[in-house]
């Protein structure tokens, strides 16, 4: 099973700790997060792929789990997901510098 990266652990916890989750959970969030990057790269999809969670929805189904275990799951991706989109639309190109530039005055 692959680790959650320290960046991710860091980010998610905190995003965690902003939500009205029971410490004694948080954990099981962090669980589920492992979980669902897991499946990512077991099945070769980006983590924001439609197609990474269908398959982790899908593995998690499969599993008989009852309907809070469940629901953690999907609470976890999603804010997983949410993480990454603020990520991206705070620097959409990956670029630290084309922020710059779009600040910059026309030469």
């Amino acid at each position: 099973m692959l680790a959650i990266p320290p960046a991710v652990d860091r980010e998610f916890a905190v995003a965690l700790d902003r939500k009205p989750i029971p410490a004694i959970r948080k954990p099981f969030f962090s669980k589920w997060l492992m979980d669902y990057l897991d499946v990512c790269d077991r099945f070769n999809h980006l983590p924001n792929d439609k197609d990474s969670r269908d398959a982790f929805w899908i593995k998690q189904g499969g599993r008989g789990q009852d309907s809070l275990l469940k629901q953690q799951a999907v609470h976890a991706v999603a804010i997983y997901r949410r993480i990454q989109a603020s990520e991206k639309e705070a620097d959409p190109s990956g670029d630290p510098l084309d922020s710059c530039q779009s600040e910059r005055e026309p030469t």
